[in-house]
């Protein structure tokens, strides 16, 4: 109920004095007024053959029809809600006028009126005091859904929050993974590269040896110089691979390179030529140059 009055009319549709009492008193204008403008009390009418019709004639101990029943209200309920009719059930009344049969149709509109006003302004005490407390009833209800509203907020950003961390966390230990299998497979790619080379790379020519050999100079990107003996047989790639081997052994930081001569200016992108066919033979100076630097 959302005042603290209730106004009720039980309509007996069988009853021959009903529908000349709602036309001249309950549909009168001042009696419209004087409902509409009234902030204690809420009306309701229904029919006697309704289910809460029926129940409210019985409750209410009624003789004779028309009948008119003025009573206050307190809700058992903390909320309600204007949209639905109120029900009987959720509220417990107390009977403050009463007014039935051929009594109540012979009076006039303002007659009624003039009942129902010093009714209300007789328990308006109490009826205030109702009505204070369904209006704290109403706050602390209002409080208690902004407080549940707060909490589910506040659950939701926790829940949300504890979802980023665990999918950052998933995203880090992704990402490592990613890390170790690149680091594993370099270490592994390495390490092939490393014994490829060696199975490439024969001992170095004996002096005055009968096989036809070249003489390499190899200079680093930091000036230091390498002096070894080849093959002519052996191809372009042989140097690279000594080179690599080289490199890791004496952990000079340099992975990928070129080898090119300055007289004449040539670089070795075909590993697959001999030292002969690359013009390397007797001898030669070969400039490394470090890609990465």
């Amino acid at each position: 109920f959302d005042k603290s009055c209730l106004l009720i009319y039980l309509h007996s549709p069988l009853h021959r004095d009903v529908d000349n009492f709602c036309q001249k008193t309950l549909c009168n204008h001042r009696v419209l007024a004087y409902l509409n403008g009234e902030n204690y009390v809420s009306c309701l009418a229904e029919s006697v053959h309704s289910a809460e019709g029926s129940y409210l004639s019985t409750f209410l101990g009624v003789c004779s029809y028309p009948f008119v029943a003025l009573l206050s209200v307190k809700s058992r309920s903390s909320s309600s809600s204007n949209a639905n009719p109120p029900n009987v059930n959720n509220a417990t009344m107390e009977l403050l006028l009463r007014m039935e049969g051929e009594a109540l149709t012979k009076l006039r509109p303002e007659q009624f009126v003039a009942y129902i006003g010093t009714t209300v302004r007789r328990h308006k005490d109490a009826l205030e005091e109702v009505e204070r407390r369904r209006l704290q009833r109403e706050e602390e209800a209002r409080l208690r859904e902004e407080q549940d509203r707060e909490f589910q907020e506040a659950l939701l950003a926790d829940q949300q929050r504890e979802i980023a961390r665990r999918e950052e966390e998933e995203r880090i230990r992704l990402e490592q993974l990613r890390i170790e299998e690149e680091t594993r497979n370099a270490e592994e790619e390495a390490a092939l590269k490393l014994t490829t080379a060696r199975s490439m790379v024969r001992d170095e020519p004996p002096k005055g040896g009968s096989e036809p050999t070249a003489r390499v100079r190899l200079t680093l990107p930091n000036g230091k110089r390498i002096d070894r003996r080849f093959y002519a047989s052996d191809t372009v790639d042989v140097i690279r691979a000594f080179l690599i081997v080289r490199f890791h052994e004496q952990e000079i930081p340099i992975e990928n390179f070129s080898l090119s001569t300055n007289f004449p200016k040539k670089t070795f992108d075909d590993g697959s030529l001999t030292l002969k066919e690359a013009g390397l033979c007797p001898q030669a100076v070969m400039m490394i140059q470090d890609l990465d630097a």
